[in-house]
């Protein structure tokens, strides 16, 4: 399986198509692909359907945002859009 080394509320940089070199958060599972939503372009409420192949995984997996979804809860778009800000900066 592709996905096995992916976890909700990882941070994953889009590679291809209209939104490429975006970061998101992992927010689901779809099959083989994955749910990612950034709080801006992407909210919480309508996360976008990517292929995993078209996503670069980064090492960075948000504790607050994985609880939260493991729970069936969802962040908030404001907080999202936070801790991409604060993590971007330090990925690239």
């Amino acid at each position: 399986m592709i996905r096995e080394n992916l976890s909700l509320g990882q941070i994953v940089k889009s590679i291809a198509g209209r939104d490429e070199g975006r970061y998101f958060f992992i927010v689901g599972f779809s099959g083989e692909d994955v749910l990612i939503a950034n709080g801006r372009e992407r909210k919480i409420s309508k996360p976008k359907l990517k292929k995993v192949k078209h996503v670069k995984k980064l090492n960075i997996v948000d504790k607050e945002v994985k609880d939260l979804l493991s729970l069936g809860e969802k962040p908030t778009d404001a907080s999202l859009r936070e801790k991409i800000a604060s993590y971007a900066v330090r990925s690239d």
